[in-house]
């Protein structure tokens, strides 16, 4: 597998209020390039022992993804692209964003975009990490959430995809492929926190064809009250 050329470019320094104890920090970026492949990545540290662990292993995961992309670079599908005068290369893209819920919580939702060589368009996949700054531990939907919370997402998604797409255009989408989408395991594992409530960010093709793109909603707390621990919005 071949190794990659990268700069590592300290980009910004992020600003956070100090009950927080500072635990954000700094916006990294690296641009890494290969004979086939151009990649940028961009991600948090911070200097919060855990949170930063927690980072660093998930970055690590979209390095992984970025050499497996390089490894791909296959000299007979280069010579085809050559002659049909396309370029001949592969892109990696890694950006994310960062949402707080007062002082307590902080959310990153990362989105690394893969688009190999030949390919049609690009593929997205997201990821979050959600964090406890006060407990200093990561968090899950089931930290959050009590009872048959599941159903509650799946109702509360369905109202509100359908407002933000409009009914006739919810109405066209496939039935069975999106109810499908909405229950199958780790429907909503990709969420983030804000004071405008919880955000669900789902995968490209998970409530229908490409075309839909890769939809996101966000639920107001107060439609989530029956099943949000109490702790959550104190």
């Amino acid at each position: 597998m071949k190794k990659f050329a990268c700069a590592l470019l300290c980009m910004l320094a992020l600003a956070a209020p100090c009950a927080l104890a500072q635990p954000f920090g700094q916006e990294m970026s690296e641009t890494c390039s290969d004979g086939c492949l151009q990649a940028v990545l961009h991600y948090p540290t911070t200097p919060d022992e855990t949170l930063n662990r927690a980072l660093s292993e998930l970055i690590q995961t979209f390095r992984d993804q970025m050499e497996e992309l390089a490894g791909d670079c296959d000299e007979e599908l280069i010579k085809q692209l050559l002659d049909s005068g396309v370029e001949p290369m592969s892109y990696f893209t890694l950006n994310y964003t960062e949402s707080r819920l007062g002082e307590r919580y902080v959310s990153y939702v990362f989105e690394a975009s893969s688009f190999p060589m030949g390919a049609a368009h690009p593929t997205a996949q997201y990821v979050s990490l959600n964090f406890d700054v006060q407990n200093d531990r990561r968090l899950s939907l089931s930290d959050l959430f009590q009872g048959d919370y599941l159903s509650t997402l799946r109702e509360q998604a369905r109202i509100a995809l359908k407002n933000q797409m409009g009914e006739a255009a919810f109405n066209e989408l496939d039935a069975e492929w999106f109810e499908q989408g909405l229950n199958q395991e780790g429907a909503f594992d990709t969420f983030s926190l804000s004071e405008e409530g919880l955000t669900l960010q789902f995968q490209q093709y998970q409530l229908g064809p490409y075309a839909i793109g890769s939809p996101k909603v966000t639920i107001p707390f107060s439609e989530l009250g029956e099943i949000l621990q109490d702790w959550v919005t104190e």
